[in-house]
C-alpha cells in the first residue's frame, strides 16, 4: 500500500509537452502525512514553470518538501532547484504575519 502524500500544488506534463508560466505570490499550505511528509510541490516531467515570492506552511508539522524529479527538503535546495529560484519564498505560519498598515 502507497502512502497518500498531500501536496498543495501537483502538475506533470507528460505526453502533453512542457508546460510554461509563473507560479507567484500564493500560500501554499499543507498538512503532512503518515510519513511525516508535507509536500508543497510535486512537478513530474518536464516543466518550464517559474516559481516567485510564494509562501510555504506545514500546518500540523513533518518535514517541508519539493519534489521535481528529486526532493528538495529545504527552502534553498528548493530555490537553487527551480526556474525563476522562487525568489522572496518565505516559510512559516501567515496567521502570525503581521499586516502592514495601508497609507
Amino acid at each position: 500500500m502507497h502512502a497518500i502524500r498531500p501536496r498543495a500544488f501537483a502538475i506533470g506534463s507528460g505526453a502533453a509537452g512542457s508546460l510554461g508560466g509563473v507560479v507567484a505570490n500564493n500560500i501554499f499550505a499543507v498538512t503532512k502525512n503518515d510519513l511525516s511528509q508535507a509536500y508543497f510541490v510535486n512537478l513530474s516531467g518536464s516543466s518550464l514553470l517559474q516559481f516567485k515570492n510564494n509562501a510555504y506552511f506545514a500546518i500540523n508539522g513533518g518535514s517541508n518538501d519539493w519534489r521535481t524529479n528529486s526532493i528538495f527538503s529545504s527552502l534553498s535546495a528548493w530555490q537553487a532547484a527551480v526556474a525563476g529560484g522562487d525568489s522572496g519564498a518565505i516559510i512559516g505560519d501567515p496567521q502570525t504575519w503581521k499586516r502592514r498598515k495601508r497609507r
